[in-house]
Formats: structure tokens, C-alpha cells, sequence
């Protein structure tokens, strides 16, 4: 008998020795544990998600790997892609760039450098060598700028600068922004105007907003906090062709910023007076800037329309609570988040841009769930939480009634062998019998409009044709007593 997480690992790799039939079931909306990579309460901890040639990619662990990558699709469920290469590990920075995934990830003996995937069986392999040794160049925030590829790294001379890659040759520094081996740390790497923006340092002005077109040397837009303090911008965004970050500068603090690519940079609004407002987790929906920030030491969820004062949305946590939104994302026309109502804790919310937010899920009835890395990927909202059972694993929420697949497979030979069944929610192989099928089928038997899953036999303990029958919500699994179907049809054949 072997647990699912077993067959996940080697599933990829094995499925010439198995036939599949895929039925499509129908589901009530929700939240739903889509794979508990780690079983039980250890945390698999997914982050960072990518979809790259229709499957979804991160990093995670399970009770075998350390953090690896691993690959999420609707056949395989979640599974590591070299459980045989140990030696490539805490993968982060996805991105896709000419057809290729690229990504910052830990090699044995090298450090941690830029990698490339192809999406085939070959592993990963490194780009260049940037920092030789042990230590790595610690490639970070990747982005795709002019069909070339731009990251922060460090070659171990002149400290974490801006350097970028074509697809073909070696990768080279852009620029020496801080000279010398003190780091520029190039972060929040962003797009607007047709030009590269990000936040970095040189050996004057600190931590400020900078650009770069593509020829010249990169040069910083304006000293928003004036001599060797640093205003540390962050969380761009481009709204109405205009560029949003959070900003501080010795006047009013933290707050939001603006710049439209042509004008010294300016605050939008003191919505702290007298303090920070600190907005954070910019996203723009149904045409407004909507952020998470504080005013008189209550952290609710805000919106900009452009023209009039960013204005408060709702106080979630009612009073002087916090309800901290975090991790907005757009699915299905709506904005969800993580926030605290002060009854939930912090709980999957969604918000419709009239109606006041609601709690859409509570994962985690006897605490918070947090949900994170909120991604949408297949027409569902995909994110990691903390149900208090499983630890932080993978889980999905559809908004709506949908329909998804169901299979029942055979492996004929080899240490799987038997007859193996996967529901459409978790990505959990279930070993139903040891003995393998003849045939897998589906076919709707019971004339209800739905395909069932079909197991033919010619085995003598139990021969014939074996049923189950397809459910709205999630289908039971096999009877205790044969493992395999609600009703038998004896001597007749699958259709």
C-alpha cells in the first residue's frame, strides 16, 4: 500500500505503464484543500507561483524534498520535478521568458544563480556562473524589459547591481550604480512608460526611485527624502498611465506617492496626518487604486480613483482594530485579500466594488488561515493557507459552481500496480485495489446527464463492470468492501 504523496513524486515519469479516464464532476463553490504536499500538520509552504506551458510551478517541500521545485497540474496533482536531483533547491523569482522558465535556485557547489527550465524531463541548468564558488550571485526580482531579462545580482565584486540577459549571451551588468563593492540593491523592478523603474542606491542619495531606458545609463528621477536618508520606495504600480508607490520623506512620513513620468514625483494625500499611513499591496481594480493603509492607528482596506482623496472602503474590524488587508488580487471581477473582521481572524475576503467586503471562506474555524500568494491559474483563485489540520498547503476557491475531473487509472506492471483513484480536489492517488483493471472507462451509465467512472474486470473475486457513479460535490470514495464502486453491474460491458 503506498500514500499518494508516494506515487505523486514518480507519476510524471511512469505513465507509459498507465491508462487513465478522466470524468468531469460538478462542485459547489468555496474554498478547498487543492493538495496537502506535506501531509499532515507540517507546512509544505508553496510560494511564489507561475504558470509555465499550462501547469502551475513554485516552491514547496514535502517530507522527503527540502524546498524544491514543483509542478501542479489537474492529472498529476502537486509533485516535485527531480525527486532524483537533490542538488537544486529553494527555487523563488519565477518568470517565463522566451518560452523558458527562469528562476533564482540553489545548486550544489554553485550557490545560488539564475536557472533555466524547459519544461521538459532535462533539469534545470544554470545560465552563467555569475559569482564563481559556493556563494552565489543571489539573482532576484526577475522581469522581462525590451525582450531581455532583467534581475538584481551579485558577482562578489561590485556588490547587488542591475544586470540583464538576452536568451543567448552571457549575462552582464548594466551599470555600476553604487561604484565599487557596496551593493545599489536594484528592487521593485517595473514597467511604465516603456521604460524600467526601480528603487535603488548609490553612494550619495541612499535608497531612492531610479530608471533605466534600455541604452543609457540608468539615473536616478528625484531625491523624494533629500541627502543620505532614503524614502525606500516601493510596491509600483501603474494606474491611468501613472506610476503609485508607497514613499516616505521627512515631511509626512510614509504615504502614497505619484509619478507621471514627466514631473518631480508628488505625494497623493497625507492620509496620516501626523503620522504613517504606510499603503502597501497596491492593486488596481475596476478602475481604482486600491491599498491597504492606516489612519489613526486603524490598518483598512482604501481606494484612489485618480482625482478625488483616496477614501477608506469599509472598516472591517470595526473600531480601533486592525483589519490589515493583504495580498489583493483580481478574480472573477472581484478583489479577494486576507484581512481580520475581528471575529475570524485573518480569513479569505472578497470585495465587488459596491457591496461592503465579506468573508468568502473560513479555513480556519479555531484561528487564521492567512491566506497568501494569492494566484488565479485555470479559472480559480489558487493560494496557500493554514487550515489548522494540514499546515500551510495548497488550496483553491471558485465563486461559483464548476464543473472539474475526476480519474480512475490502471498501472499493469511495476511497484504501482493496481487499480488507483484521484478526486477532483486534493490531487490525492488512492491505491482503490492492488489487483489492475482490464479496462478504465467513463460513460454515463445512469442516464443523469453525468459521466461515472467504469472499471472492468475479468479478475474471478470480483468480475464484471464496476461503477462509480459521479455526485455533485465531492464523491464519496470506494466501499470498504470491494474499494471499488457503489453498485456492480455483473457480466456486461463498459459503454
Amino acid at each position: 500500500m503506498y500514500t499518494h504523496s508516494r506515487i505523486k513524486r514518480f507519476l510524471p515519469y511512469i505513465c507509459s505503464y498507465l491508462l487513465i479516464v478522466t470524468v468531469s464532476l460538478t462542485f459547489a463553490q468555496g474554498a478547498y484543500l487543492l493538495d496537502d504536499i506535506y501531509e499532515g500538520p507540517d507546512y509544505s509552504n508553496p510560494t511564489k507561483m507561475v504558470e509555465f506551458k499550462g501547469d502551475l510551478y513554485f516552491g514547496a517541500r514535502d517530507e522527503v524534498s527540502r524546498r524544491e521545485l514543483f509542478r501542479y497540474n489537474r492529472l498529476y496533482g502537486a509533485s516535485v520535478l527531480f525527486p532524483d536531483d537533490p542538488g537544486y533547491t529553494s527555487p523563488d523569482y519565477f518568470i517565463v521568458y522566451k518560452d523558458k522558465l527562469y528562476y533564482s535556485g540553489h545548486v550544489e557547489g554553485h550557490g545560488k544563480e539564475l536557472l533555466v527550465y524547459d519544461g521538459t524531463e532535462k533539469i534545470p541548468e544554470i545560465v552563467a556562473e555569475i559569482a564563481p564558488g559556493d556563494d552565489g550571485s543571489e539573482p532576484m526580482e526577475l522581469t522581462v524589459f525590451n525582450d531581455k531579462l532583467y534581475f538584481c545580482a551579485n558577482d562578489g565584486t561590485h556588490g547587488s547591481e542591475l544586470w540583464v540577459y538576452d536568451g543567448a549571451n552571457p549575462p552582464q551588468m548594466v551599470a555600476d550604480i553604487n561604484p565599487g563593492s557596496a551593493p545599489s540593491y536594484p528592487w521593485n523592478l517595473t514597467i511604465f512608460n516603456n521604460k524600467l523603474y526601480f528603487s535603488a542606491a548609490d553612494n550619495v542619495h541612499n535608497t531612492e526611485l531610479w530608471v533605466y531606458d534600455g541604452e543609457n545609463p540608468p539615473e536616478m528621477v528625484y531625491d523624494i527624502y533629500p541627502g543620505t536618508s532614503t524614502s525606500h520606495p516601493k510596491f509600483f504600480t501603474v494606474f491611468n498611465n501613472v506610476l503609485y508607490f508607497q514613499a516616505g520623506d521627512p515631511v509626512y512620513g510614509i504615504e502614497l506617492w505619484k509619478y507621471d513620468g514627466i514631473n518631480n514625483p508628488t505625494i497623493v494625500k497625507d492620509i496620516n496626518v501626523g503620522g504613517y499611513s504606510i499603503p502597501s499591496d497596491l492593486t488596481v481594480f475596476n478602475g481604482k487604486l486600491y491599498f491597504s493603509a492606516m489612519n489613526n492607528s486603524d490598518c483598512e482596506l482604501w481606494a484612489y480613483d485618480g482625482e478625488n482623496d483616496p477614501a477608506m472602503v469599509a472598516d472591517i474590524n470595526p473600531g480601533s482594530g486592525w483589519s490589515q488587508p493583504k495580498h489583493l488580487a483580481v478574480y472573477n471581477n472581484k478583489l479577494y485579500f486576507s484581512a481580520n473582521d475581528g471575529v475570524h481572524d485573518y480569513e479569505l475576503m472578497a470585495y465587488d466594488g459596491v457591496n461592503p467586503p465579506v468573508m468568502v471562506a473560513d479555513i480556519n474555524p479555531t484561528g487564521f488561515s492567512a491566506p497568501e500568494n494569492l494566484t488565479v491559474y485555470d479559472g480559480r483563485l489558487i493560494f496557500s493557507a493554514i487550515d489548522g489540520v494540514h499546515g500551510r498547503e495548497l488550496w483553491k476557491f471558485e465563486d461559483e459552481s464548476f464543473s472539474r475531473d475526476a480519474f480512475l487509472g490502471t498501472f499493469n506492471e511495476g511497484e504501482f500496480e493496481g487499480l488507483w483513484y484521484r478526486d477532483a480536489f486534493q490531487g490525492d492517488w488512492v491505491l482503490v485495489t492492488n489487483t489492475p483493471a482490464d479496462q478504465v472507462a467513463g460513460g454515463d451509465l445512469d442516464a443523469d446527464g453525468k459521466d461515472d467512472l467504469i472499471a472492468v474486470y475479468t479478475h474471478p473475486d470480483f468480475p464484471g463492470v464496476w461503477v462509480k457513479y459521479s455526485q455533485v460535490l465531492r464523491p464519496d470514495h470506494f466501499s470498504d468492501e470491494t474499494h471499488i464502486g457503489n453498485q456492480c453491474v455483473r457480466d456486461t460491458k463498459a459503454q
